[in-house]
Formats: C-alpha cells, sequence, structure tokens
C-alpha cells in the first residue's frame, strides 16, 4: 500500500464517523471493516485490581514495588494471573536472600520472565537469577 493510500486509510479509521464508502474506494471489503470493527470493540480502559497483601506477602515485598505491579496491571503491561505468579515468587525469594523485594528486582522478575525464552518460568528459575545477578543481593557475614 502507498504512503498517501496509507495516510487516506488511516485518517478515515480514526475519524468519528468512518465512512464505508471511501473505505470501498481503497478496497477495503466489508469483510475487512467487520472484522477491523470486532477487533476496535475491546475495551482497553484501565484494569481496576483489588488485592491486599498478606502479612508475609508484605514482609517480602516492598509498598513501591507492589504499587508498580498495581500501575503495571492498571495499564495492561500485565495481567492478573502475571501479578500473582510475581508476588509468589517474590515471596519466595525473599525469604532465599533475605531482603525484602523492591521495585528494580520486580521489574527484573517481569523482564525475565516475559523476554527468557522460557515456557513456564519457575521460582528456582528467578532465585537462579538472582543469585547469578549479585548486584540485587547484599551478603551478610562471610563467603566461604
Amino acid at each position: 500500500m502507498s504512503k498517501s493510500r496509507f495516510n487516506d486509510l488511516m485518517e478515515i479509521l480514526v475519524s468519528n464517523n468512518p465512512s464505508k464508502t471511501k473505505l470501498k474506494k481503497l478496497g477495503i471489503t466489508q469483510a475487512d471493516i467487520d472484522n477491523y470493527n470486532e477487533n476496535l470493540s475491546d475495551d482497553f480502559g484501565p484494569v481496576v485490581y483489588n488485592r491486599i497483601l498478606a502479612e508475609d506477602e508484605k514482609r517480602a515485598i516492598a509498598p513501591a514495588a507492589f504499587g508498580y505491579l498495581l500501575d503495571l496491571i492498571r495499564i495492561r503491561s500485565i495481567d492478573k494471573q502475571t501479578a500473582e505468579q510475581m508476588i509468589i515468587f517474590a515471596t519466595q525469594l525473599s525469604s532465599v536472600i533475605s531482603q525484602r523485594i523492591d521495585k528494580s528486582m520486580i521489574d527484573e522478575m517481569i523482564n525475565f520472565m516475559k523476554f527468557s525464552g522460557l515456557e513456564n518460568v519457575t521460582a528456582n528459575d528467578i532465585i537462579e537469577l538472582f543469585l547469578i545477578n549479585k548486584n540485587f543481593i547484599h551478603f551478610k557475614g562471610i563467603i566461604n
């Protein structure tokens, strides 16, 4: 499609009342219009997710990190299931490394989960990520 034709198409589609006649002049079929309308009908508004952390989760996850998770859900960057997995992973990781999980650690876990290429990320994968990436862990005492 030529650039001018594409611009014409976008102008028609984003208008308040797209003209079917103009779309058909551009070679867009009724099936294309119906498919576009069907896909456009999804509600892309913010998602509300009311979640309160349990006591052990509160000890494991910093308030800013939890707020960050809620913001990611609200803007649809992650879904509720992913957020729940992050809370579980963060709680388990916190008990292993004896430190509260902060926003940067949550971000690292989400990036790993989304971009690692692993089909199913486990808590062991997350723990290994942070044991290898030692700048997140502050060991107390002497390591032999």
